[in-house]
């Protein structure tokens, strides 16, 4: 279990830190912004990027333990192994990490960050708070606002506690989609081989993406006040990667039955 993590850190390492330095060059273009200064705003982006971006990445683990294991039950039990890790990773990340550092940051550095932190960190705990809150006390109107998280949507609050948790599993989708297309793909010459793996990891990636910016609730609310279901909403992205893995799963039994 240990050296399967150790593969699927190796594959995953460039690529995120190739994220965080394009990351680091666009930020850098706004230092004169007060809040860039503080190391805990740094600690709390990069926490939560790496909760974002990790999930996609983890399609390269899969190619990863694939290779490094001959196809038997040790390929299942490490990949799966693997997955739960790392997504548990990435959700603590994203959804614990990141809130309470940008919490501690606004606490310390930011006096009139009084309303914005009147529920605490967005931590599901403090989302959930918010949530009872607003259904309880219905404003209104209701809004998006950050100093004016009382007047939250409260289908925005049950999307924002669903979705760290929808794209957790998605990472772990995503690491069996690449143990599955490493094992189709694995009697193809190099240079297509590799390029097939490539289209059928950023077709997944895409296709989820694409997904949660249609399906989001955000964007109707905006519009024309429509409100979406916050829960149906978060994890109908998830949709597009079973699917595919249903495909590639059912390819590879017909290959290699």
């Amino acid at each position: 279990m240990t050296a399967s993590v150790r593969v699927a850190v190796r594959a995953i390492m460039p690529l995120y830190l190739l994220w965080i330095a394009s990351r680091l060059l666009l930020t850098f273009q706004s230092l004169s912004v007060v809040e860039t200064r503080h190391l805990s705003w740094w600690l709390a982006q990069i926490a939560n990027d790496l909760g974002l971006v990790l999930p996609f990445l983890l399609f390269g683990s899969g190619i990863a333990l694939a290779e490094t294991n001959a196809p038997s039950r040790r390929l299942t039990r490490s990949a799966i192994g693997t997955a739960v890790s790392l997504a548990t990773f990435a959700y603590v990340l994203g959804a614990w990490v990141s809130p309470v550092l940008e919490d501690r940051r606004r606490a310390t550095h930011d006096a009139e960050a009084v309303d914005i932190r009147r529920f605490g960190a967005r931590t599901p705990p403090g989302i959930i708070r918010n949530l009872r809150f607003v259904e309880a006390n219905p404003p209104t109107e209701y809004g998006l606002a950050v100093g004016e998280p009382h007047k939250r949507p409260p289908n925005v609050l049950r999307w924002t506690l669903h979705f760290p948790v929808a794209l957790a599993l998605f990472g772990l989708v995503n690491v069996i989609l690449g143990a599955l297309a490493a094992r189709l793909t694995a009697t193809i010459s190099g240079n297509l081989r590799r390029s097939a793996r490539l289209a059928i990891g950023v077709l997944g990636g895409l296709l989820f993406f694409a997904c949660v910016a249609a399906s989001s609730p955000i964007p109707p609310f905006l519009r024309d006040g429509t409100l979406r279901s916050g829960v149906v909403t978060a994890w109908l992205p998830l949709t597009f990667p079973l699917l595919e893995a249903l495909v590639l799963f059912t390819l590879v039994r017909r290959r290699f039955p």
